[in-house]
């Protein structure tokens, strides 16, 4: 009998007796690797509210690109929590998707301070440098030594604000 792989309903047993002790099956958030989630929760406890995974800049140092790609993301994903919570009547989850809006534009408008300031960014500098091997390949097959000299100051520049990015 041991040979022999078990049932459905075997599984399912033995499932609910070792580790949740009569689980919900009709919930899709109830696994025991999420403790945040009981089985006694409403439906405005089980949608994530977006301002738990915003990053203070403060705290920690983050690409000033990359703070805006984020920021506009999350802007976007905000907007969208706000339209479910109205369509739904669901007023938490409109109230939490405005001010997750409201962070994720005040973390765009510092990385755009940050950029407009002078810091430097490894993702443009990546850009620049990568363009500037582009170009200088473009200027070289055209046989345009200014493009290629251009590019060359592109590549140099984009260097050095990768370089100042990881100091």
């Amino acid at each position: 009998m041991s040979d022999l792989p078990m049932t459905n309903k075997e599984a399912l047993s033995s499932v609910s007796e070792s580790h949740y002790n009569a689980a919900d099956l009709s919930n899709p958030y109830m696994y025991p690797s999420n403790p945040s989630i009981t089985s006694n929760s409403n439906v405005e406890q089980n949608i994530p509210s977006l301002l738990n995974n915003t990053h203070s800049t403060l705290e920690e140092k983050v690409d000033p690109e990359l703070q805006k790609i984020k920021s506009s993301i999350w802007k976007r994903a905000a907007q969208i929590q706000s339209t479910i919570g109205s369509i739904t009547g669901l007023e938490s989850l409109q109230t939490s998707g405005e001010r997750a809006r409201r962070m994720a534009e005040k973390e765009y408008e510092e990385a755009e301070n940050r950029l407009n300031q002078g810091e430097a960014s490894r993702i443009h500098g990546e850009y620049d440098r990568l363009m500037g091997y582009v170009s200088y390949a473009i200027g070289h097959v055209a046989g345009d030594t200014e493009m290629q000299s251009k590019a060359n100051q592109r590549t140099l520049n984009g260097t050095n604000e990768i370089d100042k990015s990881t100091r």
